[in-house]
């Protein structure tokens, strides 16, 4: 993905709370608008810390 270096963005969001076991995750985000973004998650299990990167199209519905 070739994003001009003016875009951004960024949101840093952190949630200490433990996750209930149903293998999902929610983010309370809204998009600013319909496009192509990269997410980036980053997790800590048992002191190890994973980041998995995703690309995804939005499209956004007022």
């Amino acid at each position: 993905m070739d994003l001009p270096a003016e875009v951004d963005h960024s949101i840093h969001a952190m949630d200490n709370e433990t996750a209930a076991s149903n293998n999902q995750i929610t983010f309370p985000f809204a998009f600013p608008r319909t496009g192509s973004y990269r997410i980036w998650v980053q997790v800590k299990i048992e002191g190890t810390v994973m980041t998995a990167v995703f690309d995804t199209e939005v499209e956004v519905v007022f």
